[in-house]
């Protein structure tokens, strides 16, 4: 038997999805759920932030984010030297350690992905740090 959850804690447990789902700030929640708490009968709040809690739930079952931060240890990770691009939606840029290229590297992507563009990117900041370096 499912023991119903009080609407604070309900509120509680939808505002820690919807951090977890990343949606509190860009839909603009927090006021939401503040005012769910505050007013258990109000169903409009309730009916929006469930609402947008699904949405981003389905949008992350079809599309995944496989640079999401899964835990706080992976705050750091994205340093080094090499600039690969930038990390939606907050436009973080994903940097890796020149050193990694000395092993092996696999790019794969459908056609016009941007395989070629990637190489041509590491290409020249490889060779652009190297000027640098030579006019020392």
């Amino acid at each position: 038997m499912k023991r119903k959850l009080s609407p604070e804690n309900y509120a509680n447990f939808l505002y820690q999805e919807c951090q977890k789902y990343g949606i509190v700030e860009k839909e603009d929640l927090a006021p939401l759920i503040e005012k769910y708490m505050l007013n258990p009968t109000d169903r409009s709040s309730l009916w929006i932030i469930e609402l947008a809690l699904a949405e981003a739930k389905q949008l992350q079952q079809t599309y995944p984010d496989p640079f999401r931060p899964t835990n706080p240890i992976n705050e750091g990770v994205f340093t080094g030297n090499l600039l690969l691009g930038a990390i939606p939606p907050e436009g973080l840029p994903y940097l890796i350690p020149l050193e990694l290229l000395k092993t092996h590297m696999l790019v794969t992507s459908r056609t016009g992905g941007g395989k070629t563009n990637l190489n041509f990117v590491i290409l020249t900041q490889i060779l652009e740090s190297r000027k640098n370096v030579d006019d020392i």
